[in-house]
């Protein structure tokens, strides 16, 4: 809950790769737990957004978006390819999905639910709905 904190005491030399999903507030954290020339990539964006705290450090912010291939006409053949070669990865234990919670209800109340469980803000990881 200090990402400071437990991110110093897991890599006291910093980390140079960093997954942000709630960049908002966070930046000058970032900024400090981030070894030079590190790399951030983001997929929110928040209001206001400053990144100038990670110059110092030459820390390079990348943006994801996953409509990118599509919206600007890209071959989406290689989409698929990554797609499938992602599902090989999770199924093979390579990677980790960040899904902690199944509603097996696929109605008005199971999606009831999922809305409770992420708004209540305690939720870790994807919570997804299924039929």
């Amino acid at each position: 809950h200090n990402l400071r904190d437990e991110a110093l005491a897991t890599a006291p030399d910093g980390i140079d790769y960093l997954f942000s999903p709630h960049s908002a507030g966070n930046v000058d954290t970032y900024a400090e737990i981030m070894r030079p020339f590190g790399h951030i990539t983001a997929i929110d964006e928040p209001p206001g957004l400053d990144l100038v705290a990670l110059k110092e450090k030459s820390i390079a912010w990348h943006w994801e978006l996953m409509f990118t291939r599509s919206l600007f006409g890209y071959d989406m053949s290689y989409q698929q390819q990554l797609l499938t070669r992602t599902a090989q990865l999770v199924d093979g234990g390579k990677l980790r999905s960040t899904v902690t919670k199944t509603i097996g209800s696929f109605d008005a109340e199971g999606l009831r639910q999922a809305h409770r469980d992420v708004e209540s803000g305690r939720m870790v990881g994807k919570v997804v709905v299924t039929r």
